[in-house]
């Protein structure tokens, strides 16, 4: 990741590492919080600007995401303010208070969008069975569909 980047100090809100996964490395985030929700004094959380939309995204507070706009969610990690460098814009990550993972399974909360959140999804199709290549070759030309 380089050494020469903005460093930003990133909170996890959870009481088990977190990890964040950007450019093919992966960075573990020490847990700031105890199970009861009490803080840990010490930790620290150091890493690149350029990861945080990754991280953000990457931990997402399970049935918290808006279904119409998606940009609209709750995060497992929080962004220490700098009023300095922010110039007085507070976003939505600057939240550092704790927060556990949800027990939904999806992002966005299926009871909002689903009339019956236990409905199943079922799709159809035909299915057509796999021939050899020879035969393919031998049967089609190359300007049919396939």
């Amino acid at each position: 990741m380089g050494i020469f980047q903005e460093m930003i100090e990133m909170v996890n809100r959870t009481s088990r590492p977190l990890n964040i996964r950007f450019d093919g490395q992966d960075m573990e985030l020490a847990p700031n919080y105890t199970a009861k929700g009490e803080r840990i004094e010490g930790v620290t959380n150091m890493v690149p600007k350029i990861v945080l939309p990754y991280a953000l995204n990457q931990n997402v507070v399970m049935g918290s995401e808006d279904a119409i706009d998606p940009s609209d969610f709750k995060s497992l990690i929080g962004v220490v303010y700098n009023p300095a460098k922010e110039k007085g814009r507070k976003h939505s990550w600057h939240d550092c208070s704790f927060l556990e993972q949800s027990d939904k399974l999806t992002r966005t909360p299926l009871e909002d969008v689903l009339q019956d959140p236990n409905a199943t999804i079922q799709v159809r199709g035909k299915v057509i069975p796999r021939a050899s290549d020879a035969a393919i070759n031998t049967q089609t030309t190359p300007f049919d569909p396939r």
